[in-house]
């Protein structure tokens, strides 16, 4: 059992280490039995996964909209504030 766990940490920390060297700032890397899903810190880090970006409104104050774009089965994905996703709705 240990030497599983050993593959999952280090699988992680790669892909961490990955995720860190292609985006800006500090990208999170997490995954669950049924998904993948990399937290990025702006719309120019998600504008380098291929595909077209999505968005989705969280009917929340802060942080109101959630950028996305789905790439290899992973979720790349960058929170925005209002002003955030309405600038990115312009260009």
């Amino acid at each position: 059992m240990p030497n599983k766990i050993t593959e999952v940490t280090d699988a992680l920390k790669a892909a961490q280490k990955a995720a860190g060297e292609i985006f800006s700032g500090n990208p999170g890397v997490y995954a669950t039995q049924h998904s993948m899903s990399v937290s990025l810190d702006s719309l120019r880090d998600l504008e380098q996964v291929p595909g077209e970006v999505e968005y989705e409104d969280r009917g929340r104050d802060e942080w109101p909209w959630k950028a996305w774009k789905m790439y290899g089965g992973a979720e790349f994905y960058v929170l925005l504030t209002q002003e955030e996703y309405e600038a990115a709705r312009l260009t």
